[in-house]
C-alpha cells in the first residue's frame, strides 16, 4: 500500500458476475410484473385446486417466510432489585355459581389484583 491508500483490486461497492446476473433476473421480472414469490403462490394455488395438498404445503412452506415473519424469541432476565412475583392465589369457580360479573376485577379476584 503507498500512503495508507488501496492501490489496486476491485472497487468498492463494485458487483461480481453471480450478483450481476441476479440483478439482471430479477429487473426483468419485475418489469414483466411478476416476482420469485407470485411464482410460489401462483403454483400452490394451482396444486391445491388440483388436489395436490402435498405439492400446495411445500410451495406454502417455501413462500411463508416472505408473508409471515417468524417472531424472535426473547428471554426476560429479570432484575435483580425488582424481582418478578408470581400469582399463587387461585379461586375454582363454576358457570352455575360465578357470579363475578357483578362485580370489579379486584372484589372478584382478590388475590391477583390486590390484598386478599
Amino acid at each position: 500500500m503507498a500512503a495508507g491508500k488501496k492501490t489496486g483490486g476491485r472497487q468498492k461497492g463494485s458487483q461480481n458476475k453471480r450478483t450481476r446476473e441476479r440483478t439482471v433476473l430479477v429487473t426483468k421480472a419485475l418489469s414483466e410484473g411478476i416476482s420469485p414469490l407470485d411464482v410460489m403462490l401462483g403454483a400452490m394455488r394451482d396444486a391445491w385446486q388440483s388436489g395436490k395438498k402435498a405439492e400446495a404445503a411445500n410451495f406454502a412452506r417455501d413462500a411463508a417466510p416472505y408473508l409471515h415473519p417468524k417472531l424472535s424469541s426473547i428471554e426476560h432476565k429479570g432484575d435483580p432489585d425488582n424481582p418478578l412475583e408470581t400469582v399463587t392465589h387461585i379461586v375454582l369457580t363454576s358457570p352455575e355459581t360465578d357470579d363475578s360479573t357483578d362485580r370489579t376485577a379486584s372484589q372478584a379476584h382478590p388475590g391477583i389484583h390486590g390484598p386478599s
